[in-house]
C-alpha cells in the first residue's frame, strides 16, 4: 500500500479562514475556497480528498462546509 503524504497536511473548509502553514496567504475558505485549494496546489501539494463535513451550529441546527485535504 502507498504511504500517504506525511510531511505536511492541511485542511481547507468552506466555514473558516486561516493562513497558509507555508507562507504568510490568508486563505479565506468561506469567500474564496477556489483561490484557497489553487494556492496550496501552486506549494506543490497534492489534493488527497475532497467531500463534506456536517456540522451542528448554536441551535443545534445542521449544516454542510465543503473540504480539501492537501499534503506533500
Amino acid at each position: 500500500m502507498p504511504a500517504l503524504a506525511s510531511k505536511i497536511m492541511v485542511k481547507v473548509s468552506s466555514d473558516v479562514g486561516e493562513k497558509c502553514p507555508l507562507c504568510d496567504f490568508f486563505m479565506k475558505g468561506s469567500e474564496q475556497w477556489q483561490e484557497a485549494c489553487n494556492h496550496l496546489l501552486a506549494h506543490g501539494l497534492k489534493c488527497i480528498h475532497v467531500g463534506q463535513e456536517s456540522m451542528h451550529d448554536n441551535d443545534g441546527k445542521l449544516y454542510h462546509n465543503t473540504v480539501a485535504v492537501f499534503g506533500k
